[in-house]
């Protein structure tokens, strides 16, 4: 169901779920798209993460932008009808993780998970990000230098983040505060949530951030399989 458009933004959602009702609406950032024909199609993504909400809704960064050619408030104004009363929940990979974590400063969200999300991707800040600079060398003006500025002290964060190349370079930059849960996977650079799904783990990790399970730690390194350490 289509929302809201224009050259920058998109927004759609499922058709809203009849029956059950648990209060809440998942919000899946896109990020940049997958390849396919030698094109990057941008497709909505955890489809299947939320069967359990009210509904989900997908918002597509249409230019690459980072959010940075985005309003936010717009976002705001066009999904108020469906979230009505209910909790905000926020998901997304690789730029749409970033977008999610930004979104949180505009967007009274409960829980917020990011996998492998950019600390930043302005040039002044993390030179040696050379991935993706088809799309970032076209952001005219970074509203949005890096996440730090934007997490608050309300919204729970859940970030996983490879332990490889630039991914640990980003992971290491990232705020530690007593609502943020970050996550290392040293033997896998930045096909996390992949990775995580093809071990039939994602579903229940995700689930286990949404519900702010109690035995979950703080931080940790995992292997692709196991706890590395602590």
């Amino acid at each position: 169901m289509s929302i809201f458009e224009d050259d920058f933004l998109k927004i759609t959602s499922r058709q809203p779920q009849s029956g059950h009702k648990c209060n809440s609406i998942l919000l899946s950032f896109t990020g940049i798209g997958h390849a396919m024909g030698g094109l990057n199609v941008q497709k909505p993504e955890f489809f299947g993460t939320g069967r359990s909400f009210d509904n989900i809704i997908f918002i597509t960064d249409k230019t690459r932008s980072w959010g940075n050619q985005l309003d936010f408030d717009t976002i705001k104004d066009a999904i108020e009808p469906l979230i009505e009363t209910r909790k905000i929940y926020s998901i997304g990979n690789s730029m749409g993780g970033f977008n999610a974590i930004i979104s949180t400063f505009y967007i009274e969200t409960d829980v917020c998970i990011a996998f492998v999300p950019q600390y930043s991707v302005n040039p002044s800040i993390v030179p040696w990000e050379k991935r993706w600079r088809e799309y970032t060398s076209n952001i005219e003006n970074f509203r949005f230098e890096s996440v730090r500025e934007f997490m608050n002290k309300t919204t729970n964060y859940f970030i996983f983040t490879g332990g490889k190349g630039p991914d640990q370079r980003h992971a290491k930059l990232f705020p530690v505060m007593d609502n943020i849960c970050h996550y290392s996977f040293p033997s896998i650079e930045h096909n996390v949530a992949q990775t995580l799904k093809e071990l039939g783990a994602l579903n229940v990790v995700v689930q286990s951030c949404f519900d702010r399970a109690n035995d979950l730690p703080r931080s940790l390194e995992y292997d692709t399989l196991s706890p590395k350490s602590t």
